[in-house]
Parts: C-alpha cells; sequence; structure tokens
C-alpha cells in the first residue's frame, strides 16, 4: 500500500522550494513540480522572490513562515499517488482564507483515496464526510 504522511511542521532542508517539494521524488517533471505548487498555493508566494521555486531556502525552511513551510509539505504529497494520506494538522498555521483553500485543493485530491486527518479545527472538520472525536479516551461518530 502506497502511504504519504504530511506532518504539521514539515521537514524542510537547506535547499531551493523546487528540491524541498521534489524531496524523496526527484524523478518528477517540471510540470507535476509545478501543478503540486500551484495545488498547494506554493506559487503564490514564491512569485514573490527574485528566483521563484529556485529560491534557496535555509536549513528548517529559514526565509519562509510557518504556513508557507507547511504549503511546501503539502506540495510533496501532490507529487505522488498515495493510496493512503495521513495529515496532521495540515491547516494549522495558515490564515482562514488559505485554509479553505489548501483544504479544497486536499479534499479534490483524495477522492478515490483514503484520507486520515488529524485537527483541532472545527470548521476544518466540518468539511470531512465520517469525523470522530476522541474525547476522555473514547471516540464518539459525529
Amino acid at each position: 500500500m502506497n502511504i504519504y504522511f504530511v506532518t504539521q511542521q514539515p521537514y524542510l532542508f537547506s535547499g531551493s522550494i523546487a528540491e524541498n517539494i521534489c524531496l524523496g521524488k526527484s524523478d518528477s517533471s517540471n510540470e507535476d513540480l509545478k501543478n503540486a505548487a500551484k495545488f498547494s498555493y506554493v506559487l503564490e508566494f514564491a512569485k514573490n522572490f527574485p528566483n521563484g521555486l529556485d529560491t534557496v531556502l535555509g536549513k528548517n525552511g529559514y526565509g519562509i513562515s510557518m504556513g508557507q513551510a507547511q504549503r511546501i509539505g503539502i506540495a510533496r504529497l501532490f507529487l505522488r499517488n498515495p493510496k493512503l494520506i495521513l495529515l496532521d494538522e495540515p491547516t494549522a498555521h495558515l490564515d482562514e482564507k488559505m485554509q479553505d483553500s489548501v483544504l479544497k485543493e486536499i479534499l479534490e485530491f483524495s477522492k478515490d483515496r483514503t484520507l486520515l486527518l488529524v485537527t483541532h479545527s472545527f470548521k476544518v472538520a466540518s468539511q470531512l464526510p465520517i469525523v470522530w472525536n476522541l474525547s476522555k479516551g473514547k471516540i464518539i461518530t459525529l
């Protein structure tokens, strides 16, 4: 089974935005890279840098915000074709408008796949077809 996991704080290394998106998938085409950057809204902030996706980041994403780093982590998802997607607070560091936009793309991408998304956001949870609430050690289906 092909599984992909996006953490709340993705690992970013010293290298370009493009290289960070392609981590573990260096055989990605330029078109696939640009689509992943588009669907995760990385292009939206990268276009403001003189070198765009070729902008070099410092270790741990030095030079960008946590929300921008999170979108790079999400872009990695779009380069893969996993059957099972695990997301840990994928929009925690995004403002409400960006959260809605990115979540829409994730949900569209996740059609015909299994998606398990962990969140504390009731707004995010309300957009999912099945919601389990963990409270006092018990799982409740909402």
